[in-house]
C-alpha cells in the first residue's frame, strides 16, 4: 500500500534520534539543501514523498516515507506507533542519501527492525503484537523469488 502524500510536519530535529543532528542555521539548511536540488522546507524537511505502509498487526503500524529530490536522489523518514511504544520522524536534508527508492526503503525496514529491538513490550498482547511487526518487516527485506511469469 503505497501513495503520494503531502507531509504537514515542520519538525526537523528528532531528540529521540541522536543520528539526527540539531541545525537551526539558515544558510547550513540552504547549503544542505542545494545539495539534494532543493525541495525542502525552510526546517530542511522534504514535505512531499510516497508513504507506504511496511507493516501492520491490530493497532500497531510501521510506515516508511521516501522522498525523491531533484537531484534524483532518495531520502527515508521513518514512524513506528502501537498502543504503548512509538517513534518518527521526517525524512530531511540531514538524511542519508540513497541512489534508489528500493535502497532507501530497505534502510528505512532496517532502522524501525533495530527500534524495535528496543521496546519493551507490557504484556502477552504487546510482545504478540511486535513479535508480528518484526515478522513482517523482516520478510519484507528477504529478496523475493521472481515467478515464471514475472
Amino acid at each position: 500500500m503505497s501513495r503520494r502524500c503531502q507531509l504537514s510536519t515542520s519538525i526537523f530535529f528528532n531528540p529521540l534520534n541522536p543520528n539526527l543532528p540539531q541545525h537551526s542555521d539558515d544558510e547550513a539548511i540552504a547549503q544542505a539543501a542545494a545539495l539534494w536540488g532543493g525541495s525542502a522546507n525552510p526546517y530542511g524537511v522534504f514535505m512531499q514523498g510516497v508513504r507506504e505502509v511496511v507493516a501492520r498487526h491490530r493497532d500497531a503500524e510501521a510506515v516508511v516515507t521516501i522522498a525523491e529530490t531533484p537531484s534524483g536522489l532518495f531520502a527515508y523518514g521513518v514512524n513506528l506507533r502501537s498502543y504503548n511504544f512509538g517513534f518518527g520522524y521526517a525524512s530531511s536534508v540531514w538524511s542519508q542519501a540513497f541512489a534508489s527508492s528500493s535502497e532507501a526503503m530497505q534502510a528505512g525496514i532496517r532502522e524501525i527492525l533495530e527500534e524495535l529491538e528496543q521496546a519493551h513490550p507490557d504484556g502477552k498482547s504487546a510482545e504478540e503484537e511486535l513479535r508480528r511487526l518484526r515478522k513482517q518487516l523482516e520478510a519484507r527485506l528477504k529478496p523475493q523469488q521472481r515467478s515464471l511469469f514475472d
